[in-house]
């Protein structure tokens, strides 16, 4: 699929995510606070994607370290402090699911519209695993 696909798909998780909570999913006052909000949910982004980072220096140290910083309010994002769930208050795990098949940071790594389309939450198939809920 062509790259743009793959952005689209990153954008088309933000949006539902949005529209679910009512609430932008990265908000930031400006790209580094933003970068920091998507690490404080989604993790750190792998040595693989750090490596085709073109301006990884502005926001990481030389290993790869991300740079903590205070937004205005002195608010600080910390990576892998908070699950995709608590950010969007959801109790859907199929839903959430559905979301991080559209947000990993490796472009390859995202599902493609198709695979989206078969997915269980599209489908309205809950897996064994997610039943309990």
């Amino acid at each position: 699929l062509p790259y743009d696909t793959k952005v689209d798909i990153w954008s088309f998780g933000c949006i539902l995510a949005e529209l679910f909570s009512g609430y932008p999913l990265f908000p930031g006052e400006n790209e580094v606070e933003q970068l920091a909000c998507m690490m404080e949910v989604l993790g750190l982004p792998s040595s693989a994607v750090l490596e085709n980072a073109t301006r990884k220096k502005m926001f990481f140290d030389s290993n790869n370290c991300p740079r903590i910083v205070s937004n205005s309010w002195g608010k600080k994002h910390w990576p892998g402090t908070k699950d995709l769930a608590t950010a969007i208050m959801c109790k859907d795990l199929m839903f959430v699911d559905f979301l991080e098949s559209c947000l990993r940071w490796d472009k390859d790594a995202r599902m493609t519209p198709d695979e989206l389309m078969q997915h269980s939450w599209m489908i309205g198939v809950r897996p064994s695993s997610l039943r309990h809920w």
